[in-house]
């Protein structure tokens, strides 16, 4: 036994002065120019160390780089172009502790790193993938349930392996990421994205669930763009058998993405075999704050699972910051606003507005841009939004209700509820992505809304007061949003009683020009506003068009009747209403009444305009078809009464002479 302890100790000895003696035998500027051998071989490329470098093996593995560069040309003129600068790296790893299982690493620091790729010249052929819009519907479901099986099964097989410790114990003092630079070049060699990180450190890296601390910040910067800034600190703990890790709490800084920072704190746990991760987030975003819980698991379904809550959330403050870095900004021209009129069906009056500026600009429109709907094809999700108030599109909704799940290509928003206006909001809507050409239908409707605090949200007030119901039921499809504007299908209905109009009496209107055809003056006061017995509206989306038929409004002694349409793709409105005058107006003013043979007349009361304009001008009275059915019936009366005198006079005539035909 003791020639074996003589013999063990003389190979540990002989291992320790081997290990100081190795670095004497070995020449750094070998290992450079077999590092420089190695790069070249593998990529075409250069090493070159312009520096001091230092390598050291025992009592610790050190190797200390000082400035180095790394050229990789292009193969071709599809390859990019990698340059790479390195000023210092910094590495030292204990041997000893490595006999024991331990890995304890001072620090390693990378710094002054500056990374440039240019892209290729030519752009290179990429292979296309399996087509998936050759599947129909039930190929997609029956896709996206194989995959799910198999998910489900390797999900089983690593949930029932045993995870043992590893038994490896690492410890680093620091990994220090300092002033690194990545840059991308078109081929041109102009400047399209600037990535930096001044300062990137992790502290204390252990596997003995001791704090681990993250501290960085990163930048990028494209040209005439708002420069996009990350912060991000905090703690976590890594188990011994390297799959559990606690998120104690993370939080990052994000600016430059919308009009105000935004600020997260992320907790939880993480599970690596299988991916599951389980945490609580809280973010506040310039339109509000939003918290909840957020699960990701890779072989799971859903695979993303979403749950927040939030007390007030502004979608309209979700906007991009008002300007960029240069201080520029890109304006929409009056050619770009109005391209959507190339596309008016038929027939359709092209819009007029803007028309002078158009002219006068040389800007040409830019090309509809595709719907961003490709993830959706991929994604598994179930997302759940509750809010005390959302507001969107100037609207507060109240008691908000959001509902999604996304899965095989389909967004199915179940649930979209809430109190709008004063009325129950509750809609359905559906997406299908399956295909180049989106398809779209949304079903639900708005009870009994206040129209006044409809009107006050568009900042039109004192115009109208009342309740209302909406109902819609519509369906679409199309590439970019303008297609699917354009190609909208379906019906819309608004339907409502007692609602006031507000700064007009239809009655009092009507009234005098009634009192102006009988040559009479008004002797009652007919007020400012009109009551609306009914009111309804039906809308018919089909071939580019709303189809408004009917229009039917109805007060006091004046009922309008009339249809129109209005062209989606710019919104151009036509609308022909005729008024038609009844006894109860007399009731009120004697001047109102209803000459004999007027009856029949119809007050036309001609709209055009665009729905994106001011609605005051769109409406007037038609006075040439007023004009035209006045004259005729004037004209019709005359008729009736000479040729109620010449039938009078040949009826005296012909009993005349029948009675000298038969006698008494």
């Amino acid at each position: 036994m003791l020639v074996i302890l003589w013999i063990v100790g003389a190979l540990i000895a002989l291992v320790v002065v081997a290990l100081f003696l190795l670095p004497v035998f070995i020449d750094t500027n070998e290992l450079v120019a077999l590092a420089d051998e190695m790069v070249g071989e593998a990529t075409g490329g250069e090493l070159r160390v312009l520096g001091e470098a230092d390598f050291s093996v025992f009592p610790r593995l050190s190797l200390n780089l000082g400035e180095a560069t790394l050229t990789i040309p292009p193969a071709d003129d599809t390859e990019s172009r990698i340059e790479a600068k390195i000023t210092q790296l910094d590495f030292g790893l204990a041997i000893l502790p490595l006999l024991t299982g331990r890995t304890e690493v001072d620090a390693m620091n990378l710094s002054g790193v500056n990374v440039t790729i240019t892209e290729a010249v030519a752009t290179p052929e990429i292979p296309v993938p399996d087509d998936l819009e050759d599947l129909s519907d039930r190929e997609w479901e029956q896709l996206g349930r194989a995959l799910r099986k198999e998910r489900e099964a390797k999900r089983k097989e690593m949930t029932g392996a045993t995870v043992v410790s590893s038994g490896l114990v690492v410890a680093v003092d620091a990994v220090v990421l300092e002033d690194v630079s990545l840059t991308l070049l078109d081929s041109s060699g102009k400047e399209t994205l600037n990535v930096a990180i001044p300062l990137f450190k992790v502290s204390d890296v252990n596997t003995e669930e001791r704090p681990i601390t993250i501290d960085g910040r990163a930048r990028l910067q494209s040209p005439d763009a708002t420069p996009i800034n990350l912060s991000i600190d905090g703690d976590v703990r890594v188990a011994s058998n390297l799959t559990d890790i606690k998120v104690i709490a993370v939080n990052t800084r994000l600016t430059g993405v919308l009009s105000g920072p935004i600020d997260s704190t992320l907790s939880g746990a993480v599970t690596l075999l299988p991916l599951h991760a389980d945490f609580d987030l809280t973010t506040a975003l310039p339109g509000g704050s939003v918290s909840g819980d957020l699960t990701f698991a890779a072989l799971e379904s859903p695979q993303i699972l979403v749950s927040f809550e939030s007390e007030s959330l502004n979608l309209d403050q979700l906007t991009p910051p008002a300007s960029s870095a240069s201080g520029k900004a890109t304006p929409v021209t009056e050619t770009e606003a109005d391209s959507s009129s190339e596309s008016a069906p038929e027939g359709a009056k092209p819009s007029t507005a803007g028309s002078t500026a158009a002219a006068s600009s040389p800007a040409t429109p830019a090309p509809p841009v595709p719907l961003p709907v490709g993830p959706l094809r991929a994604l598994d999700l179930d997302l759940s939004l509750g809010a005390n108030e959302l507001i969107a599109g100037g609207q507060t909704i109240t008691g908000a209700l959001l509902k999604l799940r996304v899965l095989d290509g389909i967004a199915d928003f179940s649930q979209i509820q809430g109190v709008l206006h004063g009325g129950q909001l509750n809609t359905e809507m559906v997406i299908n992505a399956r295909r180049a050409e989106v398809e779209a239908s949304i079903e639900g409707g708005l009870g009994g809304f206040q129209i006044e605090s409809l009107l006050a949200s568009l900042d039109q007030t004192d115009t109208a007061r009342g309740r209302v119901d909406m109902k819609w039921e519509v369906e679409t499809a199309g590439q970019t949003a303008q297609a699917l504007q354009v190609g909208l299908d379906g019906d819309l209905t608004v339907e409502g009683s007692n609602v006031v109009v507000e700064k007009v009496s239809v009655q009092g209107v009507m009234c005098s020009a009634a009192a102006l055809i009988n040559q009479d003056q008004l002797s009652h006061d007919f007020g400012t506003e009109t009551a609306l017995d009914t009111v309804l509206v039906e809308v018919e989306f089909d071939d580019g068009y709303a189809e408004i038929d009917p229009v039917k409004l109805t007060t006091a002694g004046v009922s309008m009747t009339g249809e129109g349409r209005i062209v989606l793709a710019n919104l151009d409105l036509e609308l022909e209403l005729g008024a038609k005058l009844y006894e109860a107006l007399a009731e009120q003013d004697e001047a109102c009444r209803i000459r004999e043979g007027y009856e029949t007349i119809k007050w036309p009361v001609s709209c055009e305009g665009n729905l994106k304009g001011d609605p005051a001008s769109w409406c007037g009275l038609d006075t040439d078809s007023l004009a035209e059915q006045v004259i005729r019936n004037e004209a019709k009366s005359q008729l009736r009464k000479q040729t109620e005198k010449i039938g009078s006079e040949i009826g005296e005539k012909a009993g005349d002479v029948l009675k000298g035909l038969f006698g008494d």
